[in-house]
């Protein structure tokens, strides 16, 4: 018997030392999974913090060239002379997918020379105020779809004769800006309100519904994220 138990004792130190090996190299593999999967997530945020920064960039140069195109057409004591013609030039020579002219009435010249009333939207209210910025438009009463607002007042004299708008339309030139890509892999970026409203997509997804709902319901995000 004591014979038997010494012949099995290297066999079962043996088994005990692979086992070992086994657990230890488990661990090492997980710790390194671990390690890859926070150097991924890291690598993709800093790739989106660089999107959101050329995006930013590219919001506050178009801001500034509509402020400038109202600064130049800004008068002292002429008329202001502004014209379908010249909004159809400022087009062809800005990235904004449309540019247009609103009077101190709230009627809306565009640069094929239609008009609409947008006296009740907000960005005229503001920039009546003197104010400029940007706004998001849930519904364009030109293409029915989100679009990005760039407002800046245009003075005669001292007093608000209208203002500049320069757009960007979803389906345009704000999904061009958001193409990105990970690991050389096309990536879906989308453009939302602080709500969650989708302005733009990169790929063809639909614009106006609110991500937060569709990422709740397919799993990807839990409930309680979404504000």
């Amino acid at each position: 018997m004591r014979q038997q138990k010494k012949t099995w004792q290297p066999v079962i130190y043996t088994l005990l030392f692979f086992m070992g090996i086994l657990v230890l190299f488990f661990i090492y593999t997980e710790k390194n999974r671990a390690r890859i999967q926070e150097q991924n997530r890291v690598y993709a945020e800093d790739a989106a913090t660089q999107t959101v920064e050329r995006i930013e960039s590219e919001f506050d140069n178009a801001l500034q060239r509509i402020q400038n195109d109202a600064f130049l057409s800004s008068t002292d004591g002429k008329d202001l002379g502004i014209s379908a013609q010249m909004l159809k030039e400022l087009e062809e020579n800005t990235t904004f997918d449309a540019v247009s002219f609103i009077n101190a009435d709230g009627i809306n010249l565009g640069a094929d020379g239609k008009t609409n009333d947008s006296s009740d939207r907000n960005f005229f209210l503001r920039g009546m105020q003197g104010e400029s910025g940007l706004e998001t438009v849930a519904e364009s009463r030109l293409t029915g779809k989100p679009m990005m607002v760039f407002y800046a007042p245009i003075y005669e004299n001292e007093d608000i004769a209208g203002m500049f708008l320069g757009m960007y339309y979803a389906e345009d030139y704000l999904k061009d800006m958001l193409s990105a890509s990970y690991f050389g892999e096309p990536a879906d970026v989308f453009l939302c309100t602080r709500e969650g409203m989708v302005i733009a997509h990169s790929g063809d997804g639909t614009f106006g519904d609110n991500l937060f709902d569709s990422l709740t319901e397919s799993g990807i995000i839990d409930n309680n994220l979404n504000p």
